[in-house]
């Protein structure tokens, strides 16, 4: 006897950009908050003379890292939990499954995650390509072999 398939209906891709937005804008909202008291620090240090060239590439990386690795964080860290889903995906009613509709785990998450920057750098055709195929799926999606679908 076969298992029932799972049944889902995909996320259409004007409520998975929404939930993009939502996404992004807590994430800079958060970034900002975070890099906060560096910004200050260096502002004080420059306005003192105080300031080293170690010390502005120093901050200069802490800030890069700031914003790669608390969007990383965010993604995987959310798409792989109970929720499956970031907060924007969240509030849209969405989650991220795997192809047999099953939770994903951090492989998966991974490559879901890095993968969105080549598809954006592509002029975007990595996440305008999912209204042209059936599972709308990503670039990202597709390699991850991940959907994004309704609660």
């Amino acid at each position: 006897m076969l298992a029932a398939q799972p049944t889902y209906e995909l996320a259409g891709l004007g409520r998975r950009c929404v939930a993009a937005l939502i996404d992004l804008a807590l994430c800079l909202g958060i970034g900002v908050v975070a890099l906060s008291p560096i910004a200050i620090a260096l502002g004080v240090m420059v306005a003192s003379n105080d300031m080293h060239a170690g010390a502005a590439h120093n901050a200069e990386a802490m800030g890069a890292l700031v914003l790669v690795l608390f969007p990383w964080l965010w993604f995987t860290n959310m798409e792989m939990s109970r929720w499956q889903a970031s907060i924007g995906k969240r509030l849209m009613g969405l989650k991220v499954i795997d192809e047999q509709g099953q939770r994903i785990g951090p492989g998966k998450a991974n490559v879901r995650f890095w993968l969105k920057f080549p598809g954006a750098l592509l002029l975007g055709w990595g996440f305008i390509m999912a209204a042209f195929n059936n599972q709308q799926q990503c670039l990202h999606d597709k390699v991850a072999k991940t959907l994004v679908v309704k609660r």
